[in-house]
């Protein structure tokens, strides 16, 4: 099979590898050529490997056995699991035993009072913004901020109002205004700027309290309604995040990449500046009905822009100059000296309230304010569950969005300070805020980027900032709130503008993400435009359809390696990234960098055949043609010798001439021989006679791969080509043992490591060469018997 030439020449291409050896002797590498330590070991196969060390049993994960075993240990009966769930649940009870108060209790204090400072602005600002009375905005600043402090898992966290969530929000709520509350006439009234009597004890508008319901809608009080909704998205959400975290659900939020992620927000933040340029111009615009809100809303803003109030777009300049200056100027070019930032959010809040107080702004100038604010906490309430099938959707898109921003933002800090989080205690302890919260009429809580970031560099070690930041905003609800009264909205609106600016800024990213990956910039375009063009939850679903399309896509069509050796060592490595490594001689080693499943199997055993350099068909259809050709000539001498055996019974001959049986053997010999002759020199005209796979990148494999597994070794066995398999995992053994596969592919042939598998290959070659006249039947060369009716 092999010449004297190239018997020599693979004796010297393969003595780098090692010495070929018998399985049951140890291998001695060369430390002088491998330029390692000196390893004695025996070549070992993946069943000798488990024969003679201890491994456990392969046997597949049983899900049932799995839920009881975390039910047990979770909710048993007895003390101990009480106790381990409690503090699971309740992590304050953890890390406060272990508070530092002399390290750590000044910084929370001051970083406190400055989060509770921005929140007061900014919840007010939000709540506008999702189309609810200011004095909401500072519930969703209290509840889930307090709620966090003893559930969440995140040190660095600020929890409460948001731009995104109250734009989605206010979308569901805008959605549902004919249906669930009277269509508002902008011209006439304003919903959320008019200045409205409050009860004292429920927090909602007299007239709301004496009116009579029309029963098509939650209430004939617009601002009434849109609270009921509001508290109904809420607690859909909180409810959510709680499922999330008890199912651990939160892989959900992994297809929310931190690209996917970046171009929504980004897109988002145009859809919220531009919604806040009809309060800073002091103008009211129709609804937008059409997909294009961005278009539409730019439309309704030029057909409205000559009713523009001079006084309120000078307040809101003047506020945004201010803001801008101060935040820039002062508080980011003096961060290291200044103990706190200067809060310039609440100044503006502050001097804006006093300045429309004292000149009058809302009645001389028609600028619109923010209106009563009503002390106290409100009486909690259930939402309305009958709006539940109208607004799941975006309960579920705030939900897996609001999440993702936490848990993103919660990651960045706990890699730079080095603590852990719990994914699934996270989701958790957001559902549950939001839950409290929809009972005292807020909308959803997430995490502020700009809130995080000031809370980081003012200081903040521990969740104790949030008791003081509770404390601050619980003061505010029951002493100081009526003082915001008259607060220009053109201020609270500058707030949201300036405070978006690093995000929007976000677009300058996009060269980074593009010179990375095309892949990933598609993604981040595909998202941006679609959050832009269309509506920001449309936006949110396109994205994660691009990702889920890319993943697929990534999968089906993976890269296959082809891999050599580094002379004098065992190191495979790509010949294409490392000139060092060579290819061996009859011998193709291949990795296919993805696991395999239903969609890319075919790709996989397409790349195999492409890589191995034979054209398996044109192969098959010489040893068909071969084998056929020794059948026939098989089956006509049959024939032949059942007329004679019929016509000798039959006539009572005993001899007959051209009777003679042993001929015949002899002709069919000699066809057998030349059959024999011609599928050697098919199999030995081959330039591979052995194929490895390193399965070392395939993490996972479906019953349809290992079926392919399957069809390549039988295939390549016909044509006398043996297949190898190296590095599998324990899952594809788990694999090869659910689907039986063990029955059927031969454990010789699987190997833990690819050098294994080398220098087994080598051993046969030489064993081979050495006994010649001893040689077993090999792969290489199938007996015709054996395949004769395949």
């Amino acid at each position: 099979m092999f010449s004297q030439n190239s018997e020599n020449e693979e004796q010297d291409t393969f003595k780098h590898l090692n010495k070929p050896v018998k399985k049951s002797t140890s291998v001695k590498i060369d430390s002088s050529r491998f330029n390692l330590h000196d390893i004695e070991r025996p070549i070992l196969t993946e069943k000798d490997l488990r024969e003679q060390y201890s491994f456990e049993k392969l046997e597949s994960n049983d899900a049932l056995k799995s839920t009881i075993n975390y039910l047990s240990k979770y909710y048993s009966p007895n003390r101990d699991c009480f106790l381990t769930f409690f503090l699971e649940r309740v992590p304050f009870f953890k890390w406060i035993l272990e508070y530092q108060i002399k390290d750590n209790l000044l910084k929370d204090v001051i970083a406190g009072l400055t989060i509770g400072i921005v929140h007061i602005p900014q919840g007010m600002a939000y709540s506008i913004m999702a189309g609810l009375p200011a004095v909401y905005g500072l519930y969703v600043s209290f509840f889930p901020v307090l709620i966090y402090v003893f559930l969440g898992t995140s040190r660095h966290l600020s929890i409460g109002s948001f731009a995104i969530t109250s734009l989605m929000t206010f979308s569901c709520i805008e959605r549902l205004e004919g249906k669930y509350y009277p269509v508002i006439d902008s011209n006439e009234f304003d919903s959320v700027t008019s200045p409205i009597e409050f009860n004292q004890t429920t927090s909602i508008p007299f007239e709301m309290s004496t009116s009579t319901m029309n029963p098509e809608f939650l209430s004939n009080d617009p601002v009434e309604a849109k609270i009921q909704i509001s508290m109904c998205i809420t607690f859909m959400t909180g409810l959510i995040q709680i499922i999330f975290g008890i199912l651990h659900g939160g892989f959900v939020t992994k297809f929310l990449s931190d690209v996917i992620v970046t171009g929504f927000t980004t897109g988002a933040a145009i859809h919220i500046i531009l919604s806040q340029v009809n309060t800073l111009l002091g103008i009211s615009t129709g609804k937008v009905t059409i997909p294009f809100k961005i278009i539409g809303n730019l439309i309704e803003i030029f057909k409205n822009i000559h009713h523009t109030n001079l006084a309120t777009f000078i307040v809101g300049l003047v506020s945004i100059v201010i803001f801008v200056l101060v935040r820039e100027l002062i508080n980011e070019k003096y961060k290291q000296k200044l103990i706190m930032p200067v809060p310039i959010e609440l100044i503006l809040v502050i001097f804006g309230t006093l300045f429309a107080y004292l000149f009058d702004f809302h009645d001389k100038w028609k600028i619109k304010i923010v209106g009563d604010i009503p002390r106290g906490i409100p009486t909690p309430s259930l939402p309305p569950f009958k709006i539940v099938p109208d607004i799941i959707g975006e309960s579920i898109s705030i939900a897996i969005v609001s999440y993702a921003l936490n848990f993103s933002m919660a990651k960045v800090f706990s890699k730079k300070y080095n603590y852990e989080l719990a994914s699934n205690q996270e989701a958790f302890a957001y559902g549950m805020g939001n839950l409290v919260t929809s009972l005292f009429k807020g909308f959803p809580a997430c995490v502020a980027l700009s809130r995080s970031a000031i809370l980081d560099g003012v200081g903040g070690k521990t969740q104790v900032y949030g008791l003081v930041s509770s404390v601050l905003m619980l003061i505010v609800c029951l002493a100081l709130g009526p003082f915001f009264k008259t607060l220009p909205n053109a201020v609270l609106a500058a707030i949201i503008v300036v405070a978006l600016k690093n995000m929007l800024l976000q677009i300058t990213q996009f060269p980074e993400i593009f010179r990375r990956s095309k892949f990933e910039a598609l993604a981040w375009s595909i998202t941006f435009l679609g959050v832009v063009t269309f509506d920001v939850d449309i936006g949110l679903y396109i994205g994660v359809s691009v990702t889920l399309m890319l993943v697929i896509f990534r999968s089906q069509r993976p890269r296959m390696t082809v891999l050599g050796n580094i002379e004098f060592t065992d190191i495979y490595e790509s010949i294409e990234i490392c000139k060092e490594a060579k290819e061996l001689p009859e011998i193709k080693i291949l990795r296919f960098e993805e696991s395999i499943y239903y969609a890319n199997v075919d790709n996989f055993k397409y790349k195999v055949m492409k890589y191995s350099k034979i054209d398996v068909n044109e192969t098959l259809k010489k040893i068909h043609a071969e084998k056929t050709e020794y059948a026939q000539v098989l089956n006509e001498q049959e024939i032949i010798k059942r007329r004679i055996q019929i016509l000798m019974e039959n006539k009572g001959i005993d001899n007959l001439a051209y009777a003679n049986q042993e001929e015949m053997d002899k002709d069919l010999k000699a066809v057998k021989e030349n059959v024999e002759s011609h599928l050697t020199q098919i199999r030995t005209a081959l330039p591979i006679k052995h194929i490895i796979l390193d399965c070392s990148c395939i993490n996972n494999i479906d019953t349809q791969g290992v079926n392919a597994f399957v069809q390549l070794y039988e295939l390549y066995k016909e044509i006398g080509v043996q297949l190898h398999f190296t590095f599998c995992k324990p899952c594809i053994l788990k694999m090869f043992s659910k689907t039986k596969l063990d029955q059927r592919l031969d454990y010789e042939f699987i190997y833990p490591t690819t050098h294994d598998a080398v220098l087994h290959i080598c051993h046969r070659k030489t064993s081979r060469k050495n006994t010649p006249n001893t040689r077993k039947k090999s792969v290489e060369q199938i007996s015709i018997e054996d395949n004769i009716l395949v």
